[in-house]
């Protein structure tokens, strides 16, 4: 027996129905693995620098937030951040270290940490 043109409507917004929930579903997986990711990097970024700055870890909330205003929100670590995106840009197969402990010079560090919201030098 055919189907009236009434029933195929009522199918076709039934499977609609279904293919709209199937994308919130994929939607909502993608969401979960994209907070998971992030998370991850969060965690494993702090932990780098809780293993190279352990005295961090028994700062208060906002004395860590401070500290990294005051150290990290500088003109100096712009410029090396910049730098950094720059050569990631230009060569995504780095064999060497992009930035380490020897690329940055006493000289580079004293002209730059004056923190420009407090106007003290670390």
């Amino acid at each position: 027996m055919r189907k009236t043109t009434e029933e195929r409507i009522a199918q076709a917004q039934e499977e609609r129905q279904q293919l709209d929930n199937r994308i919130k579903q994929l939607k909502q997986t993608h969401n979960a693995e994209e907070r998971k990711k992030r998370t991850n990097r969060l965690c494993k970024r702090h932990g780098y620098i809780e293993k190279h700055l352990p005295d961090i870890i028994g700062l208060t909330d906002e004395q860590f937030e401070k500290f990294i205003g005051t150290t990290l929100l500088t003109t100096f670590t712009r410029r090396k951040l910049d730098g950094i995106m720059t050569q990631t840009a230009e060569s995504t197969e780095t064999t060497e270290p992009i930035l380490d402990e020897t690329s940055i010079s006493a000289t580079e560090i004293g002209e730059t940490t004056t923190s420009e919201s407090e106007g003290t030098t670390l």
